[in-house]
């Protein structure tokens, strides 16, 4: 009886599950060469590191097809992309993107403020806090720009440009696998204030932030 069981079972294997545990069903991984984050002077130049392919342990990095909306005459945040498309063994279409952010710092940067510090946001839930870092004259990190209060996952840092008529960009860029997102940057006397008007996880209300 139990040698008519274990025939029975044989019959009824699922040989494509099979091929995944033995490691035959393969899908594309990418790798990003070189830093993630680029950082480089408008007006200048930039060479691409590129990126690999891998499908298991075979090179496939002539299959990646790159795109990128970099302004290298435009102080900004861009995108390079990288993509491979793969079928594997089961006739299943797979795509993989990666990304590197280049960010342009501006040719006319204000030098005549320094916005490094910490600056707080005071909301019924409690105190967020968004610390300003200068990384390029006239680019800063702001590694809070909604001014959540914590352990909120939409903790988003940004980069911000200040320029040399005064004025503040927060330009569309990635954040943090939240999307992308863009953000209206003034200062006050005591502070600045952040309207963010289209991330579908934040109010488009003004944020008023203190320097501490």
């Amino acid at each position: 009886m139990f040698a008519v069981l274990a025939t029975v079972l044989a019959c009824d294997r699922d040989f494509e599950s099979d091929g995944v545990a033995l490691g035959t069903i393969r899908f594309p991984a990418i790798q990003v060469q070189g830093d993630p984050v680029i950082i480089v002077n408008q007006g200048g130049t930039y060479t691409d590191a590129g990126a690999k392919a891998l499908l298991g342990a075979d090179d496939i990095t002539s299959r990646i097809e790159t795109s990128s909306d970099l302004d290298l005459n435009a102080a900004g945040v861009y995108t390079i992309n990288y993509s491979v498309t793969n079928v594997n063994e089961l006739d299943q279409e797979t795509t993989v993107t990666e990304q590197r952010v280049v960010v342009v710092a501006p040719s006319n940067p204000n030098l005549s403020r320094d916005l490094s510090g910490t600056y707080t946001r005071t909301i019924a839930t409690g105190v967020g806090t968004a610390v300003w870092t200068k990384i390029a004259p006239g680019l800063y990190i702001n590694d809070n720009i909604g001014g959540v209060v914590p352990p909120n996952p939409l903790i988003l840092s940004v980069y911000v440009f200040d320029f040399a008529d005064g004025t503040l960009s927060v330009p569309e860029q990635p954040v943090n696998g939240f999307g992308t997102l863009t953000a209206n940057v003034t200062t006050t006397a005591a502070g600045y204030n952040v309207v963010i008007p289209n991330h579908p996880n934040f109010g488009t209300g003004n944020r008023v932030f203190i320097k501490q």
